[in-house]
């Protein structure tokens, strides 16, 4: 579990499919600080929300260190005006009669402490994000809309790219317990169990695998 790998100091990598309103990664990167443990925590979301509703969440009632909120919030700020920059490219190309082209942004933000912690989010498409990234985790949570809204990050294929990126004794975590996500987590070889959720969510899934 990732909570224990940071309570022992362990150097941890972790991908988040689905960054949402970033709520898991600031539960992480603070139990990271209490801890002095070094984290690359990579985010990917494909329509980020704006600033003024992350802001207006007020997570960092529930943080150790609030100021990882402010730099959060610094980012969303960033996505914000970043999605707005390519909007209006966008409009401007249409109007001219060209065609426009795809973009995908990404955004890094460094919280420096004693030890190396970096957040980096990356605003694209999560399919291509993992087929292309060569990087492996320690643990991946798999946070995307459920497979009704977003069938592609919970199909068999995505499920095995992912395999691809953990590291051996990593394992992927996802509030979706679903028969269809086990089956096919079950397809690709990994080993998955229920386990109870947190407030308002009565179980978990947590996948391993054997390499």
């Amino acid at each position: 579990m990732v909570e224990s790998r940071l309570e022992n100091g362990s150097a941890t990598n972790i991908l988040e499919i689905g960054f949402g309103l970033g709520l898991n990664c600031l539960l992480t990167l603070d139990l990271a600080i209490t801890n002095q443990c070094p984290v690359n925590y990579v985010g990917v979301e494909h329509q980020p929300i704006d600033a003024d509703t992350f802001k207006s969440l007020k997570f960092d009632r529930w943080l150790q260190h609030p100021k990882l909120f402010d730099a959060l919030c610094g980012i969303f700020k960033k996505m914000e005006s970043a999605s707005l920059a390519e909007s209006q490219r966008v409009t401007m190309q249409t109007s001219s009669g060209a065609t426009p082209a795809s973009s995908d942004n990404k955004f890094s933000y460094v919280w420096s402490t004693e030890n190396s912690m970096e957040l980096s989010v990356h605003v694209t498409d999560a399919t291509t994000f993992v087929s292309a990234t060569n990087h492996l985790f320690d643990a991946i949570y798999l946070d995307a809309f459920s497979p009704d809204v977003n069938p592609e990050c919970w199909s068999d294929e995505f499920i095995a790219q992912l395999k691809r990126c953990l590291k051996p004794g990593g394992y992927l975590a996802t509030y979706c317990v679903k028969g269809a996500l086990r089956r096919s987590l079950a397809r690709s070889g990994w080993d998955v169990q229920k386990f109870p959720g947190p407030n308002g969510k009565r179980e978990v899934l947590r996948a391993t695998y054997s390499h």
